[in-house]
């Protein structure tokens, strides 16, 4: 069987907006991606990924090209938009998406079995009966044991003794078939 080839994740929509605008704004000003690199110390095809939506930039990135653009702080307010509440995984983070094109996950959890190992039973209770995200989560497991050429993900588990021996549900939630 001859080897399958990952493709990287899609650029995030967001991602791609963000670029755009700080391109927009550098362009305005007749700035070149080169002078932006070197006043944020990066390689200039790192400023390129970031204005293509391929990379994600930092606040202190933005900081410094929002200043010597002059946009007043709209490239800070726009960063700061997409990652509300200084939570490393924004709100629009497609996490489905980066799961199924990932080639390992690794995953610890203390309190719960995680959603890719769940039974139906074990879902339900957790979902409190939303069959949508039952079959969603359902749906998920896939990439754990998928034959369509494209090889399962490696799933690396720390799993804190309790969570095997919390009740969850009635009796038997958690056993399988």
């Amino acid at each position: 069987m001859a080897a399958v080839r990952r493709q990287r994740p899609r650029e995030s929509a967001a991602l791609i907006a963000f670029g755009r605008q700080m391109r927009r704004l550098r362009e305005a000003k007749g700035i070149k991606q080169e002078t932006i690199a070197h006043l944020t110390k990066v390689s200039p095809a790192q400023v390129s990924r970031i204005e293509a939506g391929k990379k994600r930039a930092t606040r202190p990135f933005v900081e410094i090209v929002d200043d010597h653009l002059e946009a007043g702080g709209a490239l800070i307010a726009l960063w700061e938009d997409l990652n509300k509440d200084g939570h490393p995984v924004p709100v629009w983070f497609d996490w489905p998406q980066i799961e199924g094109d990932a080639v390992m996950l690794v995953c610890w959890e203390h309190g719960v079995i995680p959603g890719l190992l769940q039974t139906p039973a074990y879902m339900s209770v957790l979902l409190k009966g939303n069959q949508e995200a039952i079959d969603l989560r359902l749906r998920r497991q896939s990439i754990l044991t998928r034959d369509d050429g494209t090889p399962p993900t490696l799933f690396v588990l720390l799993l804190d003794e309790h969570a095997l021996y919390r009740q969850v549900g009635p009796a038997g939630t958690c056993q399988t078939g």
